[in-house]
């Protein structure tokens, strides 16, 4: 895997993502992001098994590929760079490189079939609500979630 990109659209999509990860997971590849690089997009998914975001944003692929990176790292280390052209490339010793400037710095990576299969329902159901009618529902159930970050899951 080997591809180029806007470092604020990957901090921007990262962050976005990494909302999703698994804090203390029992099973380590759940603490990562998923890269996949196909066609002209990179993909970043998270996932605690419950909840999953996915994030896809344009890039410039020159070999297509995935990897998981620990989440943790490689959210604290983008978020830096968004002035940069950052180049993400898959070694083959288990490493992630990442090139920006005159700077390279490598992450260690989990192989990508231990990232759980994300089965997406499109067949399903769906129903559809007008803004103001999905506001008042917001505004009648707020009152039930917790205001102390420290236990989010409320």
């Amino acid at each position: 895997m080997k591809l180029i990109c806007d470092g604020l659209d990957l901090s921007d999509a990262v962050l976005k993502v990494s909302k999703a990860l698994s804090v203390k997971a029992a099973n380590p590849v759940l603490e990562g992001i998923k890269i996949a690089a196909h066609g002209d997009t990179l993909t970043l998914t998270a996932t605690d098994t419950e909840l999953t975001i996915e994030k896809t944003i344009k890039a410039d692929v020159l070999m297509e590929g995935e990897t998981v990176v620990v989440g943790k790292y490689f959210v604290d280390f983008v978020k830096k760079l968004e002035k940069e052209q950052v180049e993400l490339c898959r070694l083959y010793d288990g490493q992630l490189q990442i090139k920006y400037s005159d700077n390279e710095s490598e992450l260690q990576v989990f192989p990508s079939d231990s990232f759980p299969k994300i089965e997406k329902d499109t067949e399903g159901g769906y129903f559809e609500i007008s803004q103001a009618d999905f506001k008042q529902v917001v505004e009648r159930t707020v009152f039930a979630c917790s205001s102390d970050e420290s236990r989010p899951i409320l």
